[in-house]
């Protein structure tokens, strides 16, 4: 997994896996979390890492380089992967099985 976030542009999650993610992540990378060398620097290269979140009701996102994805989703999401020539690193069940139902997945 570290490869393949180190090798995509973005990452692209629900609110859900976003908030999962946001409550223990940032603080491995700032060092208040207790975790393995090697889990303390996959966290500092997520806090880097451009995430960018699905939600139709959370509206603000302290966790840094997270961008809220509002409005129309096949738009916004068509939009980022033009965006993001490296492509965009899915991270979130429920949101993929959306994706593919609008056909906006390359790989599954």
């Amino acid at each position: 997994f570290t490869r393949l976030m180190d090798e995509c542009g973005a990452m692209l999650w629900g609110r859900v896996t976003y908030e999962m993610m946001e409550s223990y992540w940032p603080a491995v990378a700032r060092g208040d979390q207790d975790a393995p060398p090697a889990l303390r620097e996959w966290a500092i290269k997520l806090e880097t890492k451009p995430k960018y979140i699905v939600s139709s009701t959370r509206k603000d996102y302290s966790w840094s380089n997270s961008h809220h994805i509002k409005g129309d989703l096949r738009a916004g999401v068509q939009n980022l992967k033009e965006a993001t020539p490296a492509g965009v690193l899915l991270g979130s069940g429920k949101l993929a099985t959306e994706l593919d139902r609008l056909n906006l997945l390359q790989h599954w």
